[in-house]
């Protein structure tokens, strides 16, 4: 979901089980992070830790897993991210993190429940 108005459109997830949070202050950012990981569930169920490096290594095994369905993985996501002029998905992962965790952007449920955190 896009929120807010005016040139500051920031993008909010809101999962089908119950999960979500913000994910990018912007659409370029989120469209960054769609196209070039494995998938958002992938990307917050392991902590960004210090450095990341945890992280990556476990979306490196999952875009392994993809790759031995779709060999062009790298390529298609390249030649978007390129046609798009995206910043590369890995030096988004610190600011996916800190942007999940704020509470202020958990989407609420038509009962008036809090949806959980990706983080979780």
């Amino acid at each position: 979901m896009l929120v807010g108005s005016g040139s500051q459109r920031l993008v909010v997830y809101v999962g089908s089980e119950g999960e979500g949070g913000l994910i990018a202050t912007s659409l370029r950012d989120a469209l960054a992070l769609v196209i070039g990981l494995s998938g958002l569930h992938d990307a917050t169920a392991k902590p960004f830790g210090d450095d990341g490096s945890q992280l990556r290594d476990w979306l490196a095994q999952a875009d392994h897993y993809i790759r031995a369905d779709w060999s062009q993985l790298d390529m298609e996501r390249d030649r978007l991210r390129e046609a798009l002029d995206l910043p590369a998905a890995n030096e988004l992962l610190a600011a996916l993190h800190a942007a999940a965790a704020d509470e202020h952007y958990r989407p609420i449920s038509d009962a008036g429940e809090r949806y959980r955190s990706m983080l979780e």
